[in-house]
């Protein structure tokens, strides 16, 4: 005998909440707090009548931040801790879908809703952030799941409208979006009156007074909602509707992590499933009542979404998912009744797998690939930390972000950059802040600025071109939705380093002369370079200038691409420009010599001026000594393609980049048989690195393991830099180029194999890399 339904929901719906949880407990630290869950973590640090003030002139109320001081009281305010209290509200919403998907259709639809609310990609995201949409998401399927059981029952019903009033009361003072719930459950309840003018006497007493109380518990904070709701900046632009609405029906069934374009197929394939359920309105008044309260559920959170749209607002969307499940697993179950036999179970079958699968590589890029990770503050603090020291600087351009950089620079070095957040108000005093970034600029060394919403902070891009104007700017990357940009002040003497040149690139353009700040600097520090251009004639075309650092192989130590100041289209015959470039030495660059070259390319073919008389592309500069740290660079600074923290031997290996030469900001781009592969290892020594050969292979082969005769021999550190040399602790970054001569299209991974002086051999390999054929 098969087991009875009780007895299968048993056995079910503990594995469907364990399943929530470790999705929701997976990796809970593994991505950086971002802006908002730094404003999280420092309003819960203030006493419950500090957040209420504070929150009186924020665009949420205090409830959450009640809740998170609470919590991290007891669980700590680190990343996981900021973070678990989403996490066990996510599941607490899994397990009240299930009873609201039982208590309305049955409990084959409440089991199946359960499981699609488990492994919603959505549902997962904000159960690990320290936000309060998840916990705004919960009290309204308590709303729903209280009003529901108290039209449900036919005696009286205290308890559920008590429980209503709680969670009503409790969602207003979580955000000002909640009010969407109480008018959404008192359509459906004018519905149900409808329907049943008898429950008109017996319920609308009780009702009202549950909707009174709410309102009246409200009242003291009214006015400030109505003032920061009305006053508050609103973004609004212009609207593609199929796009957003593609984008409403991507974010509803897979998250914000969904890898590929959407279009009319998903969303219409999500409406046509979704269409389904009604298919069951014909079982009876509480079916189409229920219905019509799911639907309500369901499509009011989605018709504000799309009045307001903009990316940052579909996370309303999330109020929805709960109903999105309940209707989802409706269908799936209408679709095994409606289609008898064979035809019923293989569209209900496929139409759960595709949910599933699509569940599933969501959350799979949600969890492993950085494009879809939250704004990398960690890792900007981190790298701060590692090349900064108490003569630097670094600059906060928006004021949403100095909660975030402040929790993890709370604890900085003894000799830390000093912190300035800019603009000091809006809007944006011009002279004030031209004056004090004048005023950091004479004071400190290098300026690490941490650019974030500059629409909304600097919208005319007054304080980075500023920077750019008078600092000799090094490094521009993003971490996530923010940009980290280095530059060198000016404090160093450049009259006295300054060389005549006086070369000719193309036909009109010399270089006549380059300043640097010093023939040595040290791996992760900034090499000032101040080139002068001339030009013999008016230049049509725009150019863009190359500093490079190379090592006897030819491979990048530091590398420099940008426009300069003045656009090459704006110099004037025969006056000389004056072009400053910050060249940002790697971090782990071995020690040793390095050639500096510099240059010009077309901004937009990338084709290179020639040197007039010479076969070359590029001037030579001369050489620079390239030193080791007093410190080692942590490795947590590091950014890699990669993370291994493998032990090899007497080192580690930390990670590595691979990708095709010159596509490093793009490693995706495809490998074909005979292209060359570049390889960065990231090394760092351990106590006994010293015991090591001073050679090492790379061989590439099938991932079953199989030689390819593809080989590289050569020294750890890619140049002549033996471990003997290198410091306990020490990160060495080398760098390899391999031909992929007669590789055949497939799927390939490299082994590194590395002796000691034994002759002990200990090996680390790749992760898979694969070579396309040369038609694709």
């Amino acid at each position: 005998m098969s087991p009875k339904p009780a007895s299968r929901t048993r056995l079910s719906i503990p594995l469907i909440l364990a399943l929530a949880a470790w999705l929701r407990f997976y990796r809970l630290a593994g991505q950086s707090l971002w802006s908002d869950e730094g404003n999280s973590a420092a309003l819960a640090e203030h006493t419950f009548a500090e957040i209420a003030r504070r929150t009186a002139f924020d665009i949420h109320p205090p409830l959450y931040y009640w809740l998170l001081k609470i919590w991290t009281a007891a669980f700590s305010s680190t990343e996981a801790g900021l973070r678990s209290l989403s996490a066990v509200l996510g599941v607490g919403l899994v397990w009240l879908v299930w009873r609201l998907g039982r208590r309305m259709f049955g409990p084959r639809v409440g089991l199946l809703a359960a499981a699609l609310a488990a492994v919603s990609p959505f549902q997962v995201y904000y159960s690990q952030e320290a936000r309060m949409y998840i916990l705004l998401t919960l009290l309204a399927a308590v709303a729903v799941y209280t009003a529901h059981r108290y039209f449900d029952t036919a005696g009286p019903a205290f308890w559920p409208l008590a429980g209503y009033a709680a969670a009503a009361t409790a969602g207003l003072y979580t955000h000002y979006a909640f009010p969407l719930v109480p008018l959404t459950v008192n359509l459906a309840a004018l519905g149900h009156v409808w329907q049943n003018p008898a429950d008109l006497r017996r319920k609308a007493a009780g009702w009202l007074a549950a909707q009174a109380v709410p309102a009246v518990l409200y009242l003291p904070w009214l006015p400030i909602a109505w003032r920061q709701v009305t006053t508050w900046p609103a973004e609004r632009a212009a609207v593609d509707l199929p796009a957003a609405l593609h984008t409403t029906a991507a974010t509803l069934l897979f998250g914000l992590s969904w890898p590929w374009a959407t279009g009319w197929g998903l969303t219409a394939s999500l409406a046509a499933l979704l269409l389904v359920s009604l298919t069951g309105i014909r079982r009876g008044q509480n079916t189409r009542r229920d219905l019509l309260l799911v639907w309500l559920w369901l499509l009011l959170p989605v018709v504000l979404t799309l009045v307001i749209y903009s990316p940052a607002f579909l996370k309303f969307l999330l109020v929805a998912g709960p109903a999105l499940a309940l209707l989802l697993a409706l269908s799936l179950v209408q679709l095994r009744r409606s289609l008898p036999g064979l035809p019923g179970l293989v569209f209900s079958a496929a139409a759960l797998a595709a949910l599933a699968g699509g569940s599933a590589l969501a959350l799979y890029h949600y969890y492993t690939n950085p494009a879809f990770a939250r704004d990398d503050y960690r890792g900007i603090v981190a790298f701060i930390k590692a090349v900064s020291g108490p003569d630097d600087a670094v600059i906060l351009n928006a004021e949403g972000q100095q909660d975030v950089f402040g929790y993890y620079y709370r604890q900085p070095p003894p000799a830390a950059a000093k912190v300035y957040p800019l603009p000091r108000r809006r809007p944006l005093d011009q002279t004030a802040t031209v004056q004090e970034l004048a005023q950091i600029a004479a004071r400190h060394r290098n300026v690490y600025a941490v650019y974030w919403a500059q629409h909304q902070a600097d919208p005319q891009g007054l304080i980075e071109g500023w920077l750019n104007q008078n600092l000799y700017k090094a490094t521009d990357r993003w971490y996530g939705n923010v940009r980290l940009v280095s530059y060198a002040g000016r404090q160093v003497e450049m009259n006295r380093r300054r060389q005549a040149v006086n070369v000719r690139l193309g036909e009109h353009i010399r270089l006549v002369e380059v300043a640097l700040s010093g023939e040595q600097v040290v791996a992760g520090d900034i090499l000032q370079v101040e080139l002068t251009w001339q030009t013999d004639a008016a230049l049509s075309e725009p150019y863009t200038v190359f500093v490079q650092a190379l090592d006897g192989a030819g491979h990048l130590a530091g590398q420099r691409d940008a426009s300069p100041a003045t656009p090459t289209t704006d110099w004037t015959p025969a006056a000389a420009v004056v072009d400053r470039h910050g060249l940002f030495i790697e971090p782990g660059t071995p020690p040793g010599r390095y050639r500096l070259i510099a240059g010009l390319y077309h901004s937009a073919t990338g084709q290179r001026l020639p040197q007039a008389g010479s076969r070359q592309d590029f001037v030579e500069l001369g050489e620079i000594e390239v030193v080791r740290p007093e410190k080692p660079f942590p490795p947590e600074a590091l950014r890699l393609q990669v993370r291994s923290r493998t032990p090899v031997g007497g080192a580690t290996l930390l990670g590595y980049d691979l990708y095709k030469p010159g596509y490093r900001s793009t490693p995706e781009t495809p490998l074909y048989p005979g292209d060359p592969l570049h390889v960065t290892l990231y090394w760092q020594a351990g106590e006994t690195a010293a015991s090591m050969s001073d050679q090492m292979v790379m061989a590439v082969e099938t991932i079953w393991g199989q030689e390819t005769g593809l080989r590289l021999t050569a020294p750890p550190a890619g140049v002549d830099y033996p471990p003997r040399q290198w410091q306990a602790g020490e990160v060495v970054r080398a760098q390899f180029d391999l031909w992929l001569t007669g590789l055949a299209p497939g799927v390939y991974r490299l082994r590194f194999t590395w002796p000691d002086e034994r002759g002990m051999l200990f090996s680390a390999y790749s992760r898979p890399f694969r070579v396309s054929p040369e038609n694709q």
